[in-house]
């Protein structure tokens, strides 16, 4: 970030050259996902079952999204007979409050991704218990799929 606000600087003509120019990024080492070994996920499933947000943990857990792109998810995002979900875009918390819709980080995070019969049943089931139509106080209304 220092580099980037220094060569801005320097565009600006504020400092005759950006210090930084020469110094390498440091390299930053990520750690492989752990995913939930079978029987993991049969206990997270079994105490998922019959909660009000089983089929948030259900799409969760059987698809591997970001929180910011469930909670970007609208209905019209989700294919039932086709058993897909579109990412298009996500929803995050901005510093100071509120939320902000954006687009997916890169290209490769907008993407189609499978689910499982199982998967598309809990969510029919889960729209089909979500008040829709509240006078606008719930996102449902507005074509959210979490909100209600």
């Amino acid at each position: 970030i220092l580099k980037s606000c220094l060569e801005f600087a320097t565009r600006l003509r504020l400092i005759p050259f950006n210090p930084a120019s020469g110094v390498p990024a440091p390299t930053v080492e990520r750690s492989e996902k752990q995913a939930y070994t079978r029987n993991e996920a049969r206990t997270y499933l079994e105490a998922a079952r019959s909660h009000r947000l089983e089929a948030l943990f259900l799409l969760v857990l059987t698809t591997g999204l970001r929180r910011s792109e469930v909670f970007g998810l609208r209905w019209e995002d989700l294919d039932f007979e086709g058993l897909e979900i579109r990412i298009r875009q996500r929803i995050r918390w901005v510093l100071g409050g509120g939320f902000n819709v954006a687009q997916p980080k890169t290209k490769r995070s907008r993407r189609t991704i499978p689910i499982s019969t199982d998967t598309a049943q809990a969510l029919l089931r889960w729209r089909e218990h979500t008040p829709i139509g509240d006078g606008g106080s719930s996102w449902v209304s507005t074509g959210w799929s979490w909100c209600g």
